[in-house]
């Protein structure tokens, strides 16, 4: 499954995992793995990324390589949440010395859609999400599609992208409440059949990928 997410027609990649999988079907034994984020971060990924064969890998919760930025429980998400909402709302001048950029919402209500953080993402592209249980623990994710879709409410944007998350048609019962959830900040759900096993149900959901 690795190598098909790789060879997709997509440029912009983000991931939860520590662990380079995803790349390394995309990886030249000479490339050496290098975060080319606008900043050099230890302990929160806001900007971390790793450039491969012209395509962006976002590490959200941190790489293997940097131990002390991997994100695990509530006490590193609430902080990472408060440099989530700093960077929306105030900008960068107060945290990173190495970057001035205006709050997002700033940007965003004068037709700027550069990336610089994987946040803006969620702003300028559509964002397709697989493999991802979204548990409520992950307070900083849900922050962002909460607050997301406030502005996307109160603001008209020059551009109005969509989030799509794709979850297992036998989860459609447990996981009621947070469907409704998702649902109700503007996330598109799309179900697949997961009665043949997992490797069948991610075949669908990346056939489904290779035309977005």
């Amino acid at each position: 499954m690795h190598e098909s997410l790789a060879t997709l027609p997509i440029k912009e990649i983000l991931t939860t995992n520590y662990e380079f999988t995803l790349e390394k079907p995309a990886l030249n034994k000479s490339v050496n793995l290098k975060n080319s984020g606008a900043v050099s971060e230890q302990k929160y990924s806001l900007f971390r990324q790793f450039e491969i064969s012209g395509k962006r890998f976002w590490h959200i919760h941190g790489d293997a390589n940097h131990p002390q930025s991997i994100a695990l429980g509530y006490e590193q998400y609430s902080g990472y949440l408060q440099n989530m909402r700093n960077y929306m709302v105030s900008g960068t001048k107060d945290n990173y010395k190495s970057i001035k950029l205006e709050a997002l919402i700033k940007r965003l209500k004068r037709g700027d859609y550069s990336i610089t953080s994987w946040i803006d993402l969620f702003f300028s592209h559509d964002i397709h999400i697989l493999g991802l249980g979204l548990d409520f623990v992950e307070i900083h994710l849900w922050w962002l599609l909460t607050y997301r879709a406030r502005v996307l409410n109160g603001h008209k944007l020059s551009r109005r992208n969509k989030i799509y998350y794709y979850y297992p048609r036998s989860r459609e019962k447990d996981d009621k409440t947070k469907l409704r959830f998702l649902k109700a900040y503007g996330v598109v759900l799309r179900d697949f059949d997961d009665t043949l096993g997992r490797e069948s149900y991610y075949n669908q959901i990346l056939k489904k990928l290779e035309s977005v």
